[in-house]
């Protein structure tokens, strides 16, 4: 499957301006307890696991603080916990997967969840074309 960059309006680090930045983020659809939902996803080949808001736990029907306690670092050595739980995933026009994500309180508020290396990357082959735009999922 074949998929367009999206384009968002942000503050690059450094600079006190918007402008116009283009990201590999696609939509998925979640699948857990017979609950669907469609989710945009950033596909972060840094993020060594995938990463969701705690409410989407919820929309699937999965108590958020039930799995197994996971801590994670980011950037700057960030510290983010959350919870591990299993679950469903399907990139539209692929099969559905089996995967497992950290749900967590501490993404900021307006951030994308992240699809990491385990959890999305060691289940689909991804190419990126950075000079087009476009992301292939396969």
């Amino acid at each position: 499957m074949q998929y367009k960059y999206y384009p968002l309006e942000a503050k690059p680090f450094g600079s006190n301006k918007k402008r116009l930045l283009w990201r590999p983020i696609i939509e998925v659809i979640l699948i857990s307890n017979n609950k669907l939902v469609s989710h945009p996803i950033l596909l972060d080949t840094g993020a060594d696991v995938s990463l969701f808001k705690a409410n989407v736990a919820d929309l699937l029907g999965i108590k958020p603080t039930s799995g197994k306690r996971k801590k994670v670092r980011g950037i700057g050595n960030t510290e983010i916990s959350g919870f591990e739980h299993p679950f469903n995933i399907r990139v539209p026009g692929l099969k559905i997967v089996k995967t497992k994500a950290v749900f967590t309180n501490d993404l900021p508020k307006y951030s994308v969840s992240i699809a990491g290396n385990l959890g999305f990357f060691d289940k689909f082959k991804v190419t990126f074309d950075s000079k087009n735009k476009t992301i292939g999922v396969s």
